[in-house]
């Protein structure tokens, strides 16, 4: 044992020299009172009373290695990913940017509860109709072709760009355009500044359809007049013209503008002349969307570091947001608070570089309905935990992907639902939610009862057990309740059935008989 005298302080403090050691304080003081300090709190705490060469490095390599600290804390660097440039439009008419404003006040007798909304990506024109929030997809292609392309006679788009909303990604609605020659680009998952022109104009437009009033149906009287200033207000990205202007090359009048000093100043232009204002306008707007991407992207990439596919190439595994993410565990409202989730799920192998700033990921079976491919400043680098100082138990497990083929130990049952189709071969009609052992919380997935019967018999046996316990305490207290005549009574036995079935959702079941006397007590 070795003592080393602090020059900065009067305490001694403990040499370390065995590295087994080493590892164990590590350990303690990353874990201490489950807390997982970060690298440099860790260290301060063992340096308080012990020392060897390279404390910091060791705490860091743990930290890196940790399970815990990589799914469940904060992204303590900048997000991957620097803007990139969109393809320019080229004209007006040929590329529109498209996204749906839903959840407003049923409106009207046709109870429209929501917007189409089209946006020019050249010119900035925005054509917005109302239609419900159960549009269908074929629906959705028909009011653009009536509205767009025949009644305002701009004729077939070449793009349409949206997000992965479930309508627009329909084939029916992606075959529709596809025929006529209109390619349709979709953005990555829960990643809104990939149709972010959209996204903008939606905002302006909910500023305009707001009001005072008690009655917010009013919102369908003001959609015509919100149409017509978000196309006549000067835009800073189009040199401070409008969209009606950019197209027309002419300002539209207003009734203050109709006056006999105005108009005698008013001038017609001639052929040549429209056309040279036409060139200037579009040479004008061209520039002026330059800028201002290049000034938009300066403050963009401030909070963002470039990342190469190089750096991680297809193979290598990356952490996944959790953001926006739905596993079967949430369906299930196992997790309802959603601050108390992981913040990462995986890790998972990267299947390819789609663009330089998308990757496609190969994710599990639970997370097949998410689409994978997805916005690089939403992955993270995967480190492998250093086994010489991270633990089994505090390392990552890295067998999670769709390919691989290992056995997974079930050591919990969460609960079951009721399949609408099940498969003829079995007849059981319900789905157990089961936990595996050494996995994590987003790792759950539905079993059926035949899978479930196989692999985890005991299992089965004790859980639907319980079911038939909790079922039979139920029933007990509604024979309770036939003896009693006193509402209060029942009231509190109410009270009690439900706690004794914690885990039931919604009122409890009675008999008819029994429902009727108790409609009669409470009236």
């Amino acid at each position: 044992m070795f003592l080393k005298a602090d020059s900065q302080c009067d305490s001694r403090r403990l040499v370390v020299a065995r590295r087994s050691s080493q590892l164990e304080l590590v350990q303690f003081y990353h874990t201490h009172h489950l807390q997982h300090f970060s690298p440099a709190d860790c260290a301060k705490r063992i340096k308080r009373h012990y020392v060897w060469d390279k404390v910091t490095d060791d705490c860091m390599k743990f930290r890196d290695g940790c399970a815990h600290c990589n799914r469940l804390k904060h992204r303590p660097a900048k997000p991957y990913g620097n803007l990139q440039r969109m393809p320019r439009a080229l004209e007006p008419g040929v590329s529109y940017a498209m996204d749906f404003i839903t959840d407003l006040p049923p409106a009207t007798a046709m109870r429209w509860d929501a917007v189409l909304l089209l946006k020019d990506l050249y010119s900035g024109r925005v054509f917005m109709y109302p239609t419900r929030k159960s549009c269908t997809a074929r629906q959705a292609a028909q009011i653009i072709y009536k509205n767009v392309i025949l009644d305002h006679s701009r004729g077939q788009p070449l793009e349409l760009r949206s997000d992965r909303d479930s309508r627009f990604t329909k084939a029916v609605f992606k075959e529709l355009f596809t025929l006529s020659g209109t390619r349709c680009h979709f953005g990555t998952s829960a990643r809104s500044i990939s149709n972010g022109a959209a996204e903008r104009v939606i905002q302006a437009a909910e500023v305009m359809l707001r009001s005072n009033k008690l009655n917010q149906t009013g919102w369908f009287s003001r959609l015509p007049y919100a149409v017509y200033c978000l196309n006549t207000r000067p835009q800073s990205a189009l040199g401070g013209l409008s969209a009606v202007e950019v197209e027309t090359v002419r300002i539209p009048s207003t009734p203050m503008e109709l006056t006999p000093e105005i108009l005698k100043h008013r001038k017609v232009h001639g052929l040549h002349e429209h056309f040279a204002r036409l060139d200037e306008i579009r040479q004008t707007v061209d520039d002026c969307k330059r800028v201002a991407f290049d000034l938009m992207a300066h403050q963009y990439n401030k909070h963002h570091q470039p990342v190469m596919p190089s750096e991680i190439p297809p193979g290598q595994r990356v952490w996944l947001m959790a953001q926006h993410l739905k596993t079967p565990a949430l369906h299930a409202k196992l997790m309802p608070a959603d601050k108390l989730r992981a913040k990462f799920y995986g890790p998972y192998k990267v299947k390819r570089w789609v663009s330089p700033v998308t990757v496609e990921l190969a994710l599990p079976q639970n997370l097949s309905k998410a689409h994978p491919v997805f916005h690089v400043s939403r992955i993270r680098k995967y480190r492998a935990a250093d086994a010489a100082v991270v633990p089994a138990q505090f390392a990552t497990i890295t067998n999670k992907d769709v390919e691989d083929d290992h056995h997974y130990e079930i050591s919990h049952i969460r609960g079951h639902r009721k399949v609408a189709n099940p498969p003829r071969e079995h007849s059981d009609l319900r789905e157990f939610l089961v936990e595996y052992k050494d996995y994590d919380q987003e790792d759950v997935s539905w079993v059926s009862h035949h899978e479930l019967a196989t692999s985890a018999p005991e299992l089965l046996r004790r859980y639907l057990a319980t079911l038939t316990a909790r079922r039979a305490d139920e029933v007990s207290d509604e024979q309770w309740l036939l003896h009693h005549s006193d509402f209060d009574y029942m009231a509190n036995a109410v009270t009690h059935c439900r706690l004794l079935s914690p885990g039931r959702t919604g009122s409890l079941y009675f008999e008819p008989s029994l429902r009727a006397k108790l409609q009669n007590l409470a009236a």
